[in-house]
């Protein structure tokens, strides 16, 4: 939530004002007011406007948190703490301890070899734990077929690009949809030839746009 704050223009202190009535009124057991002021104070620092993720780190073979923890400590998201990547992830500080040693070698292997080979991502897709990770490098392939951010690209392809079930992609759009951050415009079923008629299409949200 503070990521999306952030992302349409909020100050750190506006970000706290809203997240502390936010956790008054909706979490049970609300956070302690210390770590809703340090979230805001973190967010605070953070850009705004969508990421510039290094494609090869997109296609990196790596598991799928490994992946997404090199993708937030590209976009400057959390680094160095642990604690805040774990936050955005949705796990243990550990854990992200060792996904963090996965990724070591690779970051500084990229760092020294430039690219002008990018892909856009919204920042609120990346820290939105509500997200399950699976579903955020699902958004992170979406990213590489993305113009000026819209894509038009089947499933399956996408499926073919991220080596899982086109049910499983399907799934994954479907979560990003379901929490406000793309907009699947759906092509017309053909029941002739038991498919769509073509691609669908796919737009990221933006962030006034989310509900």
């Amino acid at each position: 939530m503070a990521g999306s704050l952030r992302q349409v223009g909020l100050s750190g202190p506006q970000i706290e004002s809203t997240l502390c009535s936010h956790n008054t009124k909706w979490c049970r057991p609300p956070l302690p007011i210390s770590e809703v002021v340090q979230i805001s104070r973190s967010a605070d620092g953070w850009e705004v406007g969508p990421a510039r993720i290094d494609r090869r780190l997109i296609n990196a073979d790596l598991g799928d948190g490994p992946k997404l923890i090199a993708v937030l400590l590209a976009a400057g998201i959390g680094a160095p703490s642990n604690e805040d990547l774990a936050r955005f992830s949705g796990v243990k500080p550990d854990t992200v301890s060792g996904w963090r040693r996965q990724v070591r070698d690779l970051e500084d292997l990229i760092a020294c070899i430039p690219t002008r080979r990018f892909a856009l991502v919204p920042r609120s897709v990346l820290m939105d734990h509500s997200v399950g990770i699976p579903a955020r490098v699902t958004g992170l392939q979406l990213a590489k077929f993305m113009n000026s951010g819209y894509a038009l690209v089947g499933q399956k392809a996408l499926a073919r690009d991220r080596g899982v079930r086109r049910a499983t992609v399907s799934d994954h759009l479907r979560g990003l949809e379901a929490a406000g951050h793309l907009q699947i415009r759906r092509a017309a079923f053909d029941p002739e030839e038991g498919r769509r008629r073509s691609c669908n299409e796919y737009r990221w949200m933006e962030p006034g746009e989310r509900r």
